[in-house]
C-alpha cells in the first residue's frame, strides 16, 4: 500500500513567498508498494486518521503543519488544509514535526523516529510510522522510512513495556535521522546519538499474550 497525496492551490495570483490556502488529498493505493501511513487493518491496508497531521515543506528550514484534516468513513482518504508559499518543489514529512528541518543543497529532510512507541494489537503507534515525500508537480507519495517489525506479546501478565534492541549499539533503530532519496527510495542516516532500541509502553492486557504488535525500525 503506497500513500498519495495529491496538492491543489486553491488561490493563484499571489507573490512567490507569500502563504496561499493548498490542500492536500492523501489516499491509499492497494496496487502500490511499500506500505506507508498510520495504522493497519486486518487485510494490511494502511490507514489514515483525522489525528494525522503532515509537515510540508516549501523551501529550506522548517515546514508547515497541515492539522485541518478530514477523512472518509473508508480510511483510505486524507483531506489536509492549511497555507504555505507556492514554491517549484515540495517535500513533506508523516508525522508533523515542529522542529523537522529541510536542506535543499543535500535535498534532504531530518527529522525524528520515536524511540518509545504506543503498543497497538495488530498495528503500531499513533504519529508513528515515519514517512517522506517529493514532488515537482501536485502530486506527492509518501514512502516509508522506516521498516516494520512484528513481536508477539511474550507473557500473559500483561508486561509494562517490551524492549527491542539492537545486540550492536552501532546499529541505529530510532532517534534523529537525515533522509534522502536513492534512486527515488528514502534512505535515512541516523545521527551518532541516535538510540539503537526501540520500546513499546502501554496497551497490553490480560488477552494480550500471544497477539503481534508492530515496532517501526529504521532498516
Amino acid at each position: 500500500v503506497m500513500t498519495a497525496a495529491v496538492s491543489c492551490v486553491e488561490e493563484q495570483g499571489k507573490d512567490l513567498g507569500m502563504p496561499v490556502p493548498m490542500t492536500f488529498v492523501g489516499h491509499s493505493d492497494e496496487s502500490a508498494s511499500p506500505s506507508t501511513k498510520t495504522s493497519l487493518n486486518a487485510t494490511f491496508n494502511i490507514l489514515w486518521d483525522k489525528d494525522d497531521y503532515i509537515t510540508v515543506f516549501a523551501g529550506d528550514g522548517k515546514g508547515v503543519t497541515f492539522s485541518d484534516v478530514t477523512v472518509d468513513e473508508s480510511g483510505t482518504v486524507a483531506t489536509f488544509k492549511g497555507d504555505i508559499p507556492l514554491a517549484d518543489n515540495y517535500h513533506a514529512l508523516y508525522p508533523a514535526q515542529e522542529d523537522a528541518m529541510y536542506d535543499s543543497e543535500t535535498e534532504s529532510v531530518t527529522a525524528v523516529l520515536s524511540s518509545v512507541q504506543g503498543a497497538v494489537e495488530g498495528s503500531f503507534g499513533d504519529n508513528v510510522n515515519l514517512s517522506v515525500a517529493k514532488s515537482s508537480s501536485e502530486h506527492l507519495k509518501f514512502l516509508n522510512v522506516g521498516a516494520i517489525v512484528g513481536v508477539q506479546c511474550p507473557s500473559a501478565y500483561s508486561p509494562s513495556s517490551i524492549m527491542l534492541v539492537s545486540r550492536d549499539p552501532e546499529v541505529k533503530m530510532s532517534g534523529k535521522a537525515t533522509i534522502s532519496y536513492n534512486d527515488g527510495n528514502p534512505v535515512a542516516v541516523p545521527a551518532e546519538d541516535a538510540a539503537s532500541y526501540v520500546e513499546f509502553k502501554g496497551g497490553f492486557n490480560a488477552s494480550s499474550y500471544r497477539k503481534i504488535f508492530y515496532f517501526v525500525v529504521y532498516p
